[in-house]
């Protein structure tokens, strides 16, 4: 079914992100992640009632985007990465819950120009593959990437 016909939703709305939730396995909270580098963490139950018209997950600063939304249990790391190299690896529990209607709080702090490229839950044993624009490929074992607090960040060398 088309996304059109499940929501109303307006001429400068779109959909950034999906998640498919099984009822069976819900987690206990969505955390949530903009190029811009905002994070912000829901209870998951303020999202069970949807209605036609939609509901507000995050008030988003201009020119921000939501690009990622994760599930998570309550005791996950988040690692979010950035278009100019810089990475950051955090336990869900440096970031605060927070009302749907929220803006967030700072994930990582970004260098000029930057923004982020992707954000995922941690995996034991998992592995990162970074490509440059270039075609240059390396391969990092999670692990590698040492817990920070929120807001400190890691260089990591091209």
């Amino acid at each position: 079914m088309a996304i059109v016909n499940l929501l109303q939703l307006q001429p400068e709305e779109t959909v950034s992100a999906v998640i498919n939730v099984n009822k069976a396995d819900v987690g206990e909270n969505l955390i949530m992640c903009t190029v811009r580098g905002v994070v912000k963490k829901t209870p998951f139950a303020q999202y069970q009632n949807v209605r036609t018209s939609g509901l507000i997950a995050i008030n988003l600063d201009q020119g921000d985007e939501l690009k990622w939304i994760k599930q998570t249990n309550a005791d996950n790391e988040i690692l979010i990465s950035t278009s100019r190299g810089q990475a950051i690896r955090f336990h869900e529990r440096d970031v605060r819950p927070m009302g749907r209607v929220s803006r967030g709080v700072r994930g990582i702090r970004l260098r000029p120009n930057d923004y982020v490229i992707g954000m995922d839950i941690v995996e034991t044993g998992s592995n990162i593959f970074v490509i440059s624009k270039y075609g240059y490929g390396k391969r990092t074992k999670v692990s590698q990437f040492t817990p920070h607090a929120r807001e400190e960040s890691v260089f990591v060398r091209r």
